[in-house]
């Protein structure tokens, strides 16, 4: 059984709503709704035709569009998302989902999960601050969901051994990276980070189904671009990295 592991953020229903409704370096990563929906429905013929394919659909960061576009979309199509909140982005960010809106993903049958309570990134903290995050964004969340939550996204994929161990300890069964790949039976009782793949703004249609029918050519690819990517990330810095980020997708 191979396993592909989608990454999604926020949804979008026009060109007016991404720009109002979705910050600029977020829009990169938002897929409009109709392509979303085409999507879904590639997920269906697939998983129709290949018996030995695991296609697992998530979504990072909390966007409002979580709730009003994708969970009814998986609903329709009978299909389920694991959907990582950062509850600092719940608490007091802008078009992002509150309490009520996590506790109607959850009573759709839909998974919560954590992607930390800052958004910061775990490699970058110490022991106290990533504890502090751990333990608050769960607990937010569990309250908000009424439900345990194991589930842990590392915002911008990022995190070390010690990150990984305090994940452990506070409970967190599953972890997610942004690493992209194929997972497969060895990968998951290694208990790491699972391998996941964005989907992003500029993905078409025939590369989405080069990306869920795990064809080795295009992840050849993407791993080698990620692999140039981390590169200039540990010669930067997070900081000036992420910085260098926001000021291309500004311009996207």
């Amino acid at each position: 059984m191979k396993q592909v592991v989608l990454m999604y953020h926020g949804l979008y229903e026009d060109e007016a709503e991404l720009q109002t409704r979705v910050s600029a370096e977020d829009r990169p990563y938002a897929v409009s709704r109709a392509a979303f929906r085409r999507q879904l429905a590639m997920i269906k013929s697939s998983l129709r035709e290949c018996p030995d394919l695991e296609i697992v659909l998530t979504f990072d960061d909390g966007h409002i569009s979580n709730r009003t576009m994708a969970m009814p979309d998986l609903v329709e199509h009978g299909l389920t998302g694991v959907f990582f909140i950062t509850t600092e982005f719940m608490r007091e960010r802008e078009h992002f989902c509150r309490v009520d809106d996590i506790k109607a993903l959850h009573d759709a049958g839909m998974q919560v999960g954590s992607h930390g309570d800052s958004h910061r990134f775990f490699d970058d903290m110490d022991k106290q601050a990533m504890r502090a995050e751990l333990a608050r964004s769960r607990s937010e969340l569990e309250s908000a969901s009424g439900a345990p939550v194991c589930s842990l996204s590392f915002p911008g994929g990022r995190y070390n051994a010690m990150s990984l161990q305090l994940a452990e300890e506070a409970g967190f069964t599953e972890l997610h990276g942004s690493k992209p790949g194929i997972n497969d039976s060895a990968q998951h009782k290694r208990r790491g980070p699972l391998k996941r793949v964005a989907v992003r703004n500029s993905t078409g249609d025939d590369e989405f189904l080069q990306i869920i029918r795990g064809n080795r050519l295009h992840y050849t690819r993407v791993v080698a671009i990620q692999s140039a990517k981390q590169l200039l990330r540990k010669v930067l810095g997070n900081r000036l990295y992420h910085g260098l980020y926001k000021s291309v997708a500004a311009f996207r």
